[in-house]
């Protein structure tokens, strides 16, 4: 199965998923997230704001805000896309294909990202650490040019395969956490 046909099943399924099911899940994996060491240690959280039924990340970003972290969303502009802080979840409006994004200005540095723990959304994940995305490349051509400190890929277990089609380009996590376990390099 290569990338798009493997994303396309994985949506279907993720589209599947009721209401409650998404709730319970989502909170299952901020519990084993919010643990990870270098998520509770490192000063700034680049996270995502959830979107068609991807794992809900609004008590992560919350969770952030409350523990004094600076906490900064991706926009997207064209080709790029960039983080930008927040304050709150009211900084955030409908942008590119309709996804939640920060309508504040200040972009984080490189220098900040490096200090950075980054919550990753993804289509799938293998046990090797690689990461499917949607197919734009945003967060990979993201983390080529701002390498965050420690990335954490966020999925459901059916997400998690032995091994995934990748590409040169394509980025690796540190961590990919699920409702069933937390798997670390």
């Amino acid at each position: 199965m290569d990338k798009s046909e493997l994303r396309k099943c994985i949506l279907n399924k993720r589209n599947s998923m009721t209401e409650n099911e998404l709730f319970e899940k989502s909170s299952i994996i901020f519990q084993k997230l919010t643990k990870i060491r270098e998520y509770c240690e490192l000063p700034v959280l680049l996270c995502y704001a959830s979107y068609n039924n991807e794992v809900m990340t609004e008590k992560i970003i919350e969770d952030g805000i409350n523990r004094g972290k600076r906490v900064a969303l991706p926009r997207v502009e064209g080709r790029n896309m960039d983080f930008f802080y927040i304050k709150t979840l009211n900084d955030l409006k409908p942008g590119y294909m309709s996804i939640p994004e920060p309508v504040t200005y200040e972009k984080v540095s490189r220098k900040d990202a490096e200090q950075a723990f980054m919550v990753i959304p993804g289509t799938s994940f293998d046990r090797h650490f690689n990461r499917n995305g949607y197919g734009g490349g945003f967060y990979d051509r993201y983390i080529e040019k701002n390498p965050p400190k420690c990335i954490a890929g966020i999925a459901f277990e059916y997400q998690i395969f032995d091994e995934i089609p990748t590409e040169e380009h394509d980025k690796k996590v540190d961590y990919i956490v699920s409702e069933v376990d937390v798997y670390g390099k």
